[in-house]
């Protein structure tokens, strides 16, 4: 028993003996077992590329890596081209037949300006067709007023100077959501056609070809490119928004 004690005792002095620093940093620096460490880099062109590289990334910054979100622009080259193009496009748009009918004295187109100044009179009118036919006028209205005014405003922000970058771009994004405004009274005048109505009042305005009674088919008989083009440009502004 007394030897298996003493030498229970030897094993544990031998544990508790640490190894001296020398042998240590000698066992680190690779004196114990040797080795040849090979170049790190391949040739002497691609270390000249790598220190070039890290000259030009200390050049621009300290801090900065290659790229950082930090460096990147609220509203990029591209985001200025779409919306500026979304914009103009929306704003011709008034120019361009929004409906197109038949009358007795032939087939009769109407740019905005043209059906604007009628809208308001007509929607007493739109209302004897039906109750479903005037909220659509009433959208409508809504979708007429949309389109200059958020064309307009658009283009006078997007190249607008403002002192605060932050400001500016919560001035964009708040009339670029604007046109999802412009988008749902567009649909919502569709959504109420649905509804139907009496045609005679149109009948007796002038108009011809019509069908028996007014449906979304006859909404679709009378609208024209001009007026199907806004909605597009609606959804792209809207959708741009949520990149801000």
């Amino acid at each position: 028993m007394a030897d298996t004690k003493a030498e229970k005792e030897k094993v544990k002095e031998k544990k508790a003996v640490m190894p001296d620093e020398d042998t240590r940093y000698r066992y680190l620096g690779f004196e114990v077992f040797p080795k040849k460490i090979g170049k790190f880099w391949k040739s002497d062109a691609e270390y000249d590329s790598h220190v070039e590289k890290v000259r030009a990334v200390r050049s621009f910054s300290d801090w900065d890596r290659d790229f950082s979100l930090v460096n990147t622009p609220d509203i990029t080259a591209t985001d200025r081209i779409v919306l500026t193009g979304s914009n103009v496009v929306l704003l011709l748009s008034t120019l361009l037949p929004w409906f197109s009918y038949w009358t007795t004295r032939g087939q009769e187109t109407a740019t905005w300006f043209g059906v604007f100044g009628l809208l308001g009179g007509a929607l007493g009118g739109a209302f004897e067709v039906g109750t479903g036919v005037g909220l659509a006028g009433l959208c409508g209205l809504a979708v007429f007023i949309s389109v200059p005014v958020l064309a307009i405003l658009g283009l006078l922000i997007l190249f607008g100077k403002g002192k605060d970058p932050d400001k500016y771009v919560l001035r964009l994004r708040l009339i670029l959501r604007l046109n999802y405004v412009g988008l749902g009274a567009w649909l919502l005048a569709m959504v109420f056609t649905l509804a139907g109505g009496n045609i005679a009042p149109l009948a007796n305005a002038g108009l011809t070809r019509l069908g028996e009674s007014f449906t979304i088919v006859t909404l679709f008989g009378l609208i024209s490119y001009g007026a199907i083009i806004p909605v597009a440009m609606f959804y792209l502004n809207a959708i741009k928004s949520n990149d801000l």
